[in-house]
C-alpha cells in the first residue's frame, strides 16, 4: 500500500511542476529566467517553504502568520519574489482541505491576519499600485487597518478589483477549482500545463 500524498507535499508538487513546465511566455520555466530570478530560486523556494506548509496542514498558526513564516522561509535565496502569491491561495488552501472549508478559513480571519500580510510585504519585493491608501510601503498603513478593523478577507476584498490573486481569494476559488479541471482533462497529453497555462491566458 502506498503511502498517502500529504497535502503539503501536493503543494509543492504543484509549485515544482508549475515552474519547470514549458513554453510559458513571459514566466520563468526551465529554459527562460529574469535577470534577477532563476529556475532554481524557485526550486529553492518549494523546499524552503515546507515547515510552514506542514503546520498549515495541521492548522498550527493562522492564515496571516503562516505566509508571513512562508515568506521569510523563502526570502533566503538570492533571487527575487518566487512564490508570494501562490502562498496567499495554498495556505488557506492547505489548512482547509477542500475549497468550501479554505473559503470558510478566510472568511474567518482576523485583523491580526491582516497585519501578519503586511508585515510579509517587508520579507519579498512585490509590484503594486501607486498612490493606495492602505500602501505596504506606508508604515502609517497599518495602523489605518487597525483604525478601520480589516481582516484579512476585508484587505483582500479591497484588493480584489485590480488583483487577480486577492479576487480569487474572496470569490471562492473559482479559478482554481477551473484550472484543476482542466489539468484533470489534459493530463494524459505531453506536456497538460503549460497546455493550461496557455489556456488561461
Amino acid at each position: 500500500m502506498r503511502p498517502i500524498i500529504s497535502r503539503t507535499e501536493r503543494a509543492q508538487m504543484a509549485m515544482a511542476f508549475e515552474v519547470c513546465a514549458w513554453d510559458k511566455p513571459g514566466n520563468v520555466d526551465r529554459c527562460h529566467d529574469y535577470p534577477d530570478t532563476k529556475l532554481e530560486h524557485f526550486l529553492a523556494s518549494v523546499i524552503f517553504c515546507r515547515s510552514a506548509l506542514e503546520k498549515a496542514e495541521q492548522r498550527k498558526g493562522s492564515v496571516g502568520a503562516l505566509i508571513r513564516e512562508a515568506t521569510i522561509l523563502t526570502g533566503r535565496h538570492k533571487g527575487g519574489n518566487t512564490h508570494f502569491g501562490a502562498f496567499i491561495l495554498l495556505i488557506p488552501l492547505i489548512m482547509g482541505g477542500t475549497i468550501r472549508d479554505a473559503s470558510e478559513i478566510v472568511r474567518q480571519t482576523t485583523i491580526e491576519d491582516a497585519l501578519d500580510f503586511y508585515d510579509a510585504f517587508a520579507h519579498t519585493t512585490v509590484r503594486v499600485r501607486d498612490e493606495d491608501e492602505l500602501d505596504i510601503n506606508d508604515p502609517k498603513a497599518k495602523e489605518e487597518l487597525i483604525k478601520r478593523k480589516m481582516t484579512f478577507f476585508d484587505v483582500m476584498e479591497y484588493s480584489a478589483p485590480h488583483d487577480l490573486v486577492a479576487r480569487e481569494i474572496t470569490q471562492g476559488f473559482p479559478l482554481t477549482r477551473y484550472t484543476a479541471d482542466l489539468l484533470i482533462t489534459h493530463q494524459n497529453e505531453i506536456n497538460p500545463i503549460s497546455k493550461v497555462f496557455l489556456k488561461l491566458l
